[in-house]
């Protein structure tokens, strides 16, 4: 359909060229020092990488800047949230279990992350069950196979 087509390279454009530019720019200047509000330009540029449109959705960079969220910003709740979150994605459920359960007990790392705590911390409990109960299917799938 020629609406869809026109309505991706939109996308498309936007990211490259127009706000995502713009918003990858400045996850990247708070990058420069992670101990603003836990890490957030890395935590930004891995949620970044996870949605945005072709050629920009790279799950391998999501992963990367989570990790490093985690590194340099610390293991707060909402870098472990959305590092389950990319986990998932990736179908790596045991690693998104494992984040998610840090998740659903460890601070905010700033006052910004409280804002939506609470939030994180329901959706990291319903998190941790489904993907639980996904890593448990697989095991018997392979098992089975």
């Amino acid at each position: 359909m020629v609406l869809d087509r026109c309505s991706h390279k939109g996308l498309v454009k936007q990211a490259l060229t127009g706000a995502g530019s713009k918003y990858q720019k400045l996850a990247k200047k708070l990058q420069e020092n992670p101990k603003i509000d836990s890490g957030v330009g890395y935590a930004l540029l891995g949620c970044f990488h996870q949605e945005a449109p072709w050629p920009l959705y790279s799950m391998e960079k999501a992963k990367t800047n989570m990790d490093l969220a985690i590194s340099k910003g610390g293991p707060s709740r909402r870098n472990l949230y959305y590092a389950g979150v990319v986990a998932y994605k990736r179908e790596e459920f045991d690693d998104a279990a494992k984040y998610f359960k840090r998740a659903a007990v460890a601070p905010c790392g700033s006052p910004k992350e409280r804002d939506f705590g609470a939030w994180m911390q329901s959706e990291s409990k319903r998190g941790l069950s489904e993907a639980t109960r996904r890593a448990e299917l697989t095991e018997k799938l392979m098992k089975n196979s």
